[in-house]
């Protein structure tokens, strides 16, 4: 109810258009913050009682303090080494340049990449339209793109190669080159508390928690390199141990998949990819 109660942007917008947010003059606005402060304050009153009914008041003093914290990861940001990302994109432009010169078709384009697998490779068709054609959309490509990599096709290597980079370059490294301070070389991702419908954290402009983990790929598998750190200090990977995994385990009390979380010498992927007749990926 209380979020269906819109602002009036006309004025505002009007101004933005012409002098851009940070020239706005604070008269204009003042109705525009205000109207953000009163629906906070109506939130509150509506959702404090349902916390306090359950029991949940007492978990609200982390969420401020989580907050500050997430405003200090954005305004500190992290260095970047634009050498490397230059050297990156300039890498995968030339590598376009090359696999263009050769292919007969653009295999950024879903369907003329869909005609090349099914009547040149021959691959199966993974997924079909409610009409019964075959079917080339963000789910059908996923496998798609993993039967290419395990092609021994020349073509379907460059295919391979050159959608890897037209991903790693739009993703990743281009997005960087935008948001790369060019003073100071930092990057200020925005971090967003409900970006995702689960309630996990998420990151945008750009995203550095899609950062490639380290591979062979030569397009993004030293993707981390892009970032180093500041003089006198020293940059620290970590990750929870399959978090989600034994959080899993423990909630839905499943025997088997505790007893091998608790041996130490067990690989829970393994036994995930034993379980369901998968390759365990390795890389």
């Amino acid at each position: 109810v209380f979020l269906k109660d819109a602002k009036d942007k006309t004025e505002l917008q009007a101004k933005v258009n012409l002098v851009g947010w940070e020239n706005v003059p604070p008269w204009i606005m003042q109705e525009y913050a205000k109207h953000d402060a009163e629906l906070t304050y109506k939130l509150h009153e509506f959702f404090w009682p349902k916390l306090v009914s359950q029991e949940l008041d007492h978990l609200w003093p982390n969420e401020p303090a989580y907050t500050n914290i997430l405003y200090r990861m954005e305004h500190l940001g992290i260095k970047t080494d634009g050498d490397f990302i230059n050297s990156k994109i300039e890498m995968g432009e030339r590598v376009f340049e090359s696999i263009e010169s050769i292919l007969s078709f653009n295999p950024n384009s879903n369907k003329q990449l869909g005609e090349f697998m099914l009547e040149d490779l021959h691959l199966p068709v993974v997924k079909r339209t409610p009409g019964g054609k075959p079917s080339f959309d963000k789910t059908a490509m996923i496998e798609y793109e993993e039967l290419l990599q395990l092609s021994n096709n020349p073509i379907a290597q460059m295919v391979t190669e050159y959608r890897g980079w037209t991903t790693a370059l739009g993703l990743f490294f281009r997005s960087m080159q935008e948001k790369r301070h060019p003073i100071t070389g930092r990057i200020h991702t925005d971090y967003k508390q409900h970006g995702t419908v689960t309630g996990r954290l998420s990151s945008s402009r750009p995203n550095l928690q899609q950062i490639p983990r380290q591979s062979e790929k030569i397009w993004n598998g030293d993707a981390k390199l892009a970032f180093i750190p500041d003089d006198g200090l020293e940059l620290v990977g970590f990750a929870y141990s399959k978090l989600e995994f034994r959080l899993g385990a423990e909630y839905g009390q499943d025997i088997n998949i505790i007893e091998t979380f608790s041996d130490p010498d067990s690989d829970i992927f393994q036994y995930f990819a034993d379980l369901l007749s998968f390759q365990r990926q390795t890389c």
